[in-house]
């Protein structure tokens, strides 16, 4: 069995993450420009990445709310009803936050549809009771130990949109559900591969060390369907392998500068792409402020 440790709130000694293992595996350039060079991103975010945050800070403030929620003596229980009537402001007023943050550019039509996803959204979720709430935005650093030679341990980081206390008498049981933006899959055993998710219930299994039974959950904004399903042990201890064999592999990468760009897709939401070499003949904006040249310059003496 991979042994597992959590340091909730402590800063981990060789952070990695989920994130990271996806990134490389997309394209090692881009990882390498994010996470080791620490490059300026040059490209503005995507439009679809700032819809997406903006609602999940909404949801965060609604969830929040309800966390610190307790109502005057005698007053009529919110528990149980929508989020928009019970936290809505409260999302609302997160969500506009956000977006005059960092939504600059970006076309009034696109926030009137990001907004509206949000408000119908938060008009099928059902206010959890204060007691409910276990975790909004939980962060944590997860220590794992593969039992194996040639892995080495390692400390991956990451944050779970919202966590709740299912519990019934008879049963210690948690649900941690992630926010995506897109469709969800329709095979609940896709969620048993899925490395995120796995990471999820390793962490909340020393965070929370009286539950026996954990469910994860990924939820469609713009669906507003949710798949669940039961983890089993050898899920999260597969993913606690696959983390472990990513970090090793990014350490080879970084220390020998093995970080060869990988176009597809992806390409068009990239914020690097001003210092790909594969991009050298197409002109995408810029953001005002970046100085790409200088930038490339100092990208050029840490690959050499």
């Amino acid at each position: 069995m991979t042994e597992v440790s959590a340091d909730h709130g402590r800063a981990p000694a060789r952070p990695w993450s989920v994130s990271q293992t996806h990134a490389m595996a997309e394209c090692p350039r881009a990882w390498w420009l994010r996470y080791v060079a620490k490059a300026q991103p040059a490209q503005p975010r995507p439009v679809k990445q700032l819809i997406g945050s903006a609602i999940h800070a909404g949801l965060e403030a609604a969830y929040r709310a309800a966390q610190a929620d307790i109502p005057p003596t005698g007053s009529v229980p919110r528990a149980g009803l929508p989020l928009s009537t019970t936290h809505g402001l409260a999302a609302l007023a997160a969500f506009s936050a956000y977006w005059d943050a960092n939504g600059a550019g970006v076309r009034e039509y696109e926030r009137e549809d990001a907004e509206r996803l949000l408000l119908e959204l938060l008009d099928v979720l059902i206010t959890p009771h204060v007691r409910e709430i276990l975790g909004v935005e939980e962060k944590f650093n997860l220590r794992l130990f593969p039992q194996e030679p040639n892995l080495s341990p390692v400390t991956v980081h990451g944050v779970m949109d919202l966590v709740l206390n299912t519990s019934r008498p008879d049963e210690k049981s948690i649900l941690i559900r992630d926010w995506k933006l897109g469709p969800v899959p329709t095979d609940e055993r896709e969620l048993q591969r899925n490395t995120q998710l796995c990471t999820y219930a390793g962490a909340a299994m020393h965070l929370w060390p009286w539950v026996r039974k954990i469910t994860v959950a990924l939820y469609s904004i713009r669906e507003r369907r949710e798949i669940r399903t039961e983890l089993h042990p050898d899920s999260i201890e597969h993913a606690a392998k696959e983390l472990a064999h990513d970090a090793k592999t990014a350490h080879i990468r970084a220390e020998t500068k093995w970080v060869e760009p990988i176009t597809g897709e992806h390409c068009g939401g990239c914020r690097f792409r001003s210092y790909c070499p594969k991009m050298n003949r197409t002109r995408p904006p810029v953001m005002d402020g970046v100085d790409v040249a200088a930038e490339r310059a100092r990208l050029a003496q840490l690959l050499h």
